[in-house]
């Protein structure tokens, strides 16, 4: 049964936190709201329905004992804007500013919706980077009420109410890594309505340490690397590899360019997801030689907006020009050297299908794709002694921990193609491969 008790200062002063949060009615539609353990924060809260949508409006928290002149002072301010409000047809919370943009009036999800447009032209409608982001903005949706506006979530009690209605779902499935993704997305959806050039929110209508790990991420266990061979094991893996090939030179049950894809991935060190969205356009070649040039936005080169000057590069060798040879007599009247003809989100091969010779062969668990980078550094580590640096740069990593880092984008042809002669080396003479 709902409780309609009027609450004085001093029943609530004495009242104790349950394992639920409670509402303690001190005026029509106002309210003090006592958190559960361990917290036991009490603030104070308005809720007004107008034309069939409910707002409230949160007069922040408070840790002293309450007086009846402060309930009194509570009243008289939300009796104010209750009324303001009315006569507004508006969200209560837009009485203490002075001048309101009328984009501030955009429901939550039109807000997700003008987000999700920007982020894919930020990303050029590039691979799986756009479809993981919308999908996680579907799945956060499905957790929320339809149509609340923007304003809803001021403060500390708006935060809470993601937590309570997005975070804490996903946490108990035992899934504590997706809430907290859920928790940084909800975050970077409110800093892009704050932006100037969008102003689709009032800061002070903004949440309130939604940008802070909430209690239970401190749980999340540290990322486990990709599971990955030692060199004398991987190269039992190339073995197994070659004894399945049929007289076409493809292991069974697999297509020629997916079986191309895996060695691709294999030799040019970068991420899957670089290796299939290429274009034949980005092969280059000037004094130093041929080379791939990966623009920044590529998907799996992973460089921000403030690195856009910044592309991969991928010099050509003998072995790798064999490979390319054959993508060529395949794909080379198409646009992209893994194109598709399979309907999907994009015209060329999905990540995850070099993927599957690696299950096929029965290594699920043991060695995936992107752990071919842990293989590739520690062998060369290992085996040949070479810079760690430079490894790095071959995976297509940036190397900012250093001021000059900021300023350095030379091109390194020579260094880089050291590191892919002696990889590919080991690859077919050690190793061996077949291409």
């Amino acid at each position: 049964m709902k409780d309609k008790r009027i609450y004085s200062a001093k029943q609530i002063n004495t009242s104790a936190a349950n394992e639920e949060e409670q509402w303690l009615k001190i005026d029509k539609g106002l309210f003090v709201v006592v958190a559960p353990e361990p917290t036991n924060s009490r603030r104070v809260v308005g809720k007004v329905s107008i034309n069939k949508k409910t707002f409230k409006c949160s007069f922040g928290s408070f840790h002293i004992k309450l007086k009846e002149s402060d309930i009194e002072e509570y009243k008289r301010k939300w009796s104010e804007r209750k009324s303001w409000a009315k006569e507004n047809n508006c969200d209560p919370n837009l009485f203490d500013i002075q001048f309101v943009d009328p984009k501030s009036t955009k429901t939550f999800e039109e807000v997700v919706e003008l987000f999700l447009e920007q982020k894919k032209k930020d990303l050029k409608k590039n691979g799986d980077s756009y479809r993981t982001l919308s999908n996680r903005c579907g799945q956060i949706m499905k957790y929320l009420p339809s149509n609340l506006p923007i304003t809803y979530f001021k403060g500390r009690e708006g935060t809470m109410f993601f937590k309570q209605r997005v975070c804490d779902p996903k946490n108990q499935e035992g899934k504590v890594y997706s809430a907290s993704r859920f928790r940084r997305l909800l975050n970077n959806i409110f800093e892009y309505a704050l932006l100037p050039e969008n102003c689709f929110l009032h800061p002070e209508l903004a949440p309130i340490g939604l940008n802070k790990p909430f209690l239970f991420e401190k749980d999340i266990p540290e990322q486990q690397p990709h599971p990955h061979l030692h060199w004398n094991d991987f190269q039992g893996l190339i073995e197994n590899f070659n004894l399945k090939q049929n007289i076409n030179g493809y292991p069974v049950n697999c297509g020629r360019l997916t079986h191309l894809s895996w060695v691709a991935s294999l030799m040019m060190m970068i991420r899957v997801s670089g290796v299939v969205c290429l274009e034949w356009e980005w092969l280059k070649e000037n004094n130093k030689g041929t080379y791939w040039e990966l623009p920044p936005e590529t998907v799996g080169v992973k460089r921000t907006k403030k690195d856009k000057h910044n592309p991969h590069y991928i010099p050509m060798t003998l072995q790798l020009g064999k490979l390319i040879d054959y993508l060529r007599s395949i794909n080379g009247n198409q646009k992209y050297v893994f194109y598709s003809p399979f309907k999907g989100n994009n015209p060329y091969m999905s990540s995850q299908t070099p993927n599957s010779i690696l299950r096929r062969l029965g290594y699920q668990g043991v060695q995936d794709i992107h752990g071919f980078r842990h293989v590739i550094t520690n062998t060369l580590v290992d085996k040949k002694g070479k810079n760690e640096r430079d490894i790095s740069r071959c995976l297509g990593h940036l190397l900012k921990e250093d001021s000059i880092g900021n300023y350095d984008y030379a091109m390194r042809l020579e260094s880089r193609k050291d590191i892919l002669e002696t990889w590919h080396s080991l690859l077919l003479n050690e190793g061996g491969l077949k291409i």
